[in-house]
């Protein structure tokens, strides 16, 4: 089966659109609505005005991501480096009772590998790295958008350079297929910003419209 989520948003003008997509047997979305809906329409991806930023901050946040019979749980570590360039690490579980009694790591997957969390960070002025989670407002399944601006040879921190943006949905392996996990986001379109930034919030935000929610409050 061949397919991914809903419809972009896009910025006017001309962008570079890469889009994943993989045979997946056996694994079926959260939903048979949506299902339906990917079937009619196979060229489409995330509709990023159908989605809300969901808030979080450093330590411990118990949110809403929408899943049917799953607490989410989203954790923020801060790793210091007394510099400008320390790191949050953010990494988010389902359990289907209390986090007190188990938590069930969200991978993020793209087509090379998998990690289990994910970073925030870059330098005085500016992020280099960076995210938002989405919880959907029409009972799709939660995305997650990644933000990302490589260093290259000559930049600083402080330079405006290219920023690539990562488009994931949550899967749900709901039949135990061995060798799975039980809940991931999966990456189904990349694409890269018009314009070039110092920071990718920045980018977030005039690109793709969404709000400034970093867990980042600074080094």
């Amino acid at each position: 089966m061949r397919q991914y989520w809903g419809n972009a948003r896009r910025p006017l003008g001309r962008l570079k659109v890469v889009r994943h997509r993989q045979d997946m047997p056996y694994l079926r979305p959260l939903t048979a609505v949506v299902a339906l809906v990917l079937a009619a329409s196979p060229a489409s991806a995330i509709d990023l005005h159908d989605y809300a930023v969901v808030k979080v901050h450093r330590g411990i946040n118990h949110i809403d991501l929408g899943v049917r019979g799953q607490h989410a749980t989203v954790v923020v570590g801060h790793r210091d480096n007394f510099n400008a360039h320390s790191v949050d690490v953010t990494s988010v579980y389902l359990s289907a009772g209390s986090p007190a009694a188990g938590l069930g790591i969200v991978g993020v997957w793209n087509d090379l590998q998998e990690s289990l969390y994910l970073t925030t960070s870059g330098g005085a002025d500016c992020l280099l790295h960076d995210f938002r989670l989405l919880r959907s407002l029409t009972g799709a399944p939660p995305a997650l958008v990644v933000a990302d601006r490589p260093l290259r040879p000559g930049d600083t921190f402080g330079s405006n350079a290219p920023v690539a943006f990562e488009f994931y949905v949550l899967m749900h392996n709901d039949i135990g297929l061995p060798g799975q996990p039980a809940y991931w986001f999966k990456l189904v379109e990349t694409r890269n910003a018009q314009a070039e930034y110092c920071d990718v919030g920045a980018a977030l935000f005039r690109e793709l419209g969404l709000p400034k929610y970093t867990v980042w409050s600074g080094p």
